[in-house]
């Protein structure tokens, strides 16, 4: 940044694990686990609105977190949050996600 601030990604979210977490190995045996974590916060009028957000984590932890990890389950995650484009079916589509 050429203005002399520093700058920091910091995604910090409370929730309840929403999808079985699923641990993979990449082709280079790195290990990745993915999940969605659904949130809760009072909109407007006070009705609760519910998000979603996709996590991920890598390498060891991966491993760990994964064998412990279940639907129900109330966790925080402190991550960054990262965008990405991929293709389906020939459209390219978007993805939000923490990396914890």
């Amino acid at each position: 940044m050429s203005s002399g601030i520093g700058s920091m990604n910091v995604h910090i979210l409370l929730g309840r694990v929403k999808s079985e977490p699923e641990l993979r190995t990449t082709q280079s045996g790195m290990h990745k686990l993915s999940f969605r974590l659904e949130t809760e916060r009072p909109n407007h009028d006070g009705r609760v609105f519910r998000d979603t957000h996709n996590i991920v984590t890598w390498g060891r932890k991966a491993e760990t977190v994964g064998n412990i990890l279940k639907v129900g389950d109330v966790v925080q995650i402190t991550g960054r949050v990262s965008t990405r484009s991929y293709e389906s079916r020939g459209e390219k589509k978007w993805m939000t996600e923490t990396t914890a």
